[in-house]
């Protein structure tokens, strides 16, 4: 179970960061 929550967390984050990267890029 720990397994699945700690890619569940890992996918979040690798989809979120690079958006996030993404945004601020194009802010600039």
């Amino acid at each position: 179970m720990s397994a699945i929550a700690y890619l569940a967390s890992y996918l979040s984050r690798a989809r979120f960061l690079p958006s996030y990267f993404v945004a601020r890029t194009l802010d600039r």
